[in-house]
């Protein structure tokens, strides 16, 4: 009766579909691996007793695995004790990766260790390379991001350079033309000047942004916003003899930032 009941048992351990491998109780030696186990760890029948799951486990994980053995042998039911994502080596030093489940058995009264593993190294695998190609599409959206900022950075300086180049030309021509006074001076550099403070904004910006500064959002008046954005348009608008007439009236204030860009 005691040779059927052990044959009914070794034959319900070949038939488990996961792998499977019984555990002398105090030593922790390997008595007994299905075929999976087998194909798992990469040994044969021959070889399987040689193989040590203490050893085998990987060395973080070991203090994980010989907590979770006594644990089990320590109860006094079958019930099983599990660990998560334990790293253990093959014969070849291949890692595998897999969730382990311990449970203390007694076979023709002598106590064993049952332990059923659940294979994860092709998840791993898997979700190293999801996260790998996350990271990559992480990183050309980033570059795609980088492209759109500097095109509109490029558009952001070209407008004050525009309006250097203007007023500077302008300056020449009076000089050039005799046609030159004070007032026509100062009002060219002040144009001048105020452009070269547009970039500086815009660049000083651009350093905030790379810097992930949180943004404080201030009070600020669309009026303001319609005029800075002339500074960079009234000397074009001048050359073409295009006149533009402002009518401000009561324009809303709302929250921006206090370098807001102007597009023009």
């Amino acid at each position: 009766m005691e040779k059927q009941e052990l044959f009914f048992f070794f034959d319900v351990l070949h038939k488990i579909p996961a792998p499977t491998v019984m555990l002398e109780l105090k030593t922790f030696e390997t008595l007994f691996m299905n075929e999976a186990a087998l194909e798992l760890f990469g040994v044969n029948q021959e070889e399987f007793q040689t193989v040590s799951i203490v050893t085998s486990t990987s060395p973080e994980d070991k203090q994980r695995m010989e907590a979770c053995l006594l644990n089990a042998e320590q109860h006094s039911s079958v019930t099983g004790f599990k660990e998560l994502n334990i790293q253990l080596r093959r014969k070849s030093g291949r890692r595998v990766f897999a969730n382990i489940t311990v449970s203390k058995h007694s076979l023709k009264q002598k106590n064993v260790l049952i332990l059923t593993l659940d294979d994860l190294t092709e998840l791993k695998k898997m979700t190293e390379r999801n996260q790998q190609m996350q990271g990559e599409l992480f990183r050309v959206t980033k570059l795609a991001d980088l492209g759109r900022l500097s095109a509109g950075v490029a558009h952001e300086i070209n407008n004050p350079l525009n309006v250097i180049l203007a007023y500077s030309e302008n300056l020449r021509d009076l000089i050039t033309e005799g046609t030159f006074n004070q007032t026509d001076y100062l009002k060219n550099v002040d144009s001048i000047i105020k452009a070269v403070d547009r970039v500086s904004k815009i660049t000083n910006k651009m350093m905030q942004m790379a810097r992930f500064e949180e943004v404080e959002l201030q009070a600020a008046g669309l009026d303001k916003v319609v005029r800075d954005a002339l500074i960079f348009t009234e000397q074009k608008a001048k050359q073409l003899d295009i006149r533009i007439e402002l009518a401000l009236q009561s324009l809303p204030v709302f929250n921006s930032s206090p370098n807001l860009f102007t597009i023009c």
